[in-house]
């Protein structure tokens, strides 16, 4: 499970982003979080894996202090994080090379590497894709890999910063076919400015003025759409 408690942050000389923040997301539930630009919605993906520290809080995933730099290793391990732009972090040349990025640096043997890749591909659909460079592919494309390379070293939860930003509506609808596959395996925090989008998570989370508050089940459809309302 990640916990975050209580947690506060602010970037230096400016007024905290977040404030007294307290989520849980654990193995087999899907949680949206939405808020306008500049909630601190991104900021706070970066705090889960410990890419950022908080400055007031606790934050740990399966028990462990992302503050506690010898288990950072392990905690980015279990926490992936997919940005708004998939090109900002596929760094190989190939499809193949991409998905087997991660394994490498963990020294898996090549046997097994190999069978994880083939396995990552045809879940992905990627096959037909695997010996091409990443700057040749769609949107979508580029999406399903980097979500692939995500996975690829056993991820426990997956965060996804408003994944849908660059996408046509077939690349929201083949994203959202994923999710679906994947919801019941790991953990999933997805992140979006589009109330709609919420409606694939069981929870509702909503990040405003540095106040995080969950959203009802029963207030859900009339809180989106007073959202959608004043856009």
């Amino acid at each position: 499970m990640i916990c975050v408690d209580r947690v506060s942050f602010a970037y230096l000389g400016q007024r905290p982003l977040l404030s007294d923040v307290s989520l849980t997301l654990r193995t087999g539930e899907t949680v949206a979080l939405i808020g306008p630009n500049g909630s601190g919605k991104s900021t706070l993906t970066l705090l889960l894996n410990g890419l950022l520290k908080p400055a007031a809080g606790k934050i740990t995933v399966d028990g462990m202090d992302t503050n506690d730099p010898t288990h950072q290793s392990e905690i980015r391990r279990r926490v992936g994080i997919l940005f708004q732009n998939p090109e900002h972090q596929i760094v190989a040349d190939t499809v193949v090379e991409e998905i087997a990025f991660g394994l490498e640096l963990l020294n898996m043997p090549r046997a097994e590497m190999q069978r994880r890749v083939a396995e990552l591909l045809n879940e992905f659909d990627l096959q037909a894709l695997a010996h091409r460079h990443p700057e040749e592919l769609s949107g979508g494309e580029k999406q399903r890999l980097a979500i692939a390379a995500t996975l690829a070293t056993g991820v426990s939860y997956l965060v996804l910063d408003e994944p849908t930003a660059l996408l046509d509506r077939e690349g929201c609808d083949t994203l959202f076919r994923l999710i679906d596959r994947l919801r019941h395996d790991k953990g999933i925090l997805f992140i979006t400015p589009f109330p709609e989008e919420s409606a694939v998570a069981e929870r509702l989370l909503y990040l405003d003025g540095g106040t995080l508050r969950e959203i009802p089940q029963d207030e859900r459809e009339i809180f989106c759409a007073a959202l959608e309302n004043d856009k």
